[in-house]
């Protein structure tokens, strides 16, 4: 089962507070984003999660495309931003800069799905102290 979002248009600060707000790591938060991933990047990004749990949660947004097109991924903005911050978080564990790079990319890309200014969300998250499983 993917994500439902909670949100369909919804500012920086606006979500940042619902991430506060969230009983659960389960629970949706913020607008649906989709990004596609090639498979590349897919295996990447994968390998930096090093959880089950988080890949899981990946591959249930997943979507159907055709032929050679890059995997579709469908997640609420919440869900896109904890695999951000878990990649992000082992990347810089294990020295990996491969992986900080991917998740950078993704951070941007959620950001730019969501209609925010990834600066704005990275000031933002710094300032509130947000916490993100």
């Amino acid at each position: 089962m993917g994500c439902t979002g909670a949100e369909a248009r919804q500012g920086e600060l606006d979500f940042i507070h619902s991430l506060r707000d969230r009983e659960s790591p389960q629970q949706c938060r913020g607008p649906l984003v989709v990004l596609p991933i090639n498979l590349e990047r897919l295996e990447l990004l994968e390998e930096s999660l090093r959880s089950t749990f988080a890949i899981s949660l990946l591959w249930a947004g997943v979507e159907e495309t055709p032929g050679d097109e890059p995997l579709q991924f469908r997640l609420c903005a919440a869900h896109w931003m904890d695999l951000c911050y878990l990649g992000a978080r082992h990347a810089r564990s294990a020295y990996r800069r491969d992986w900080l790079g991917e998740a950078i990319i993704l951070f941007k890309q959620i950001s730019g799905g969501a209609g925010w200014d990834h600066r704005e969300i990275d000031n933002i998250m710094q300032w509130q102290r947000v916490r993100l499983t």
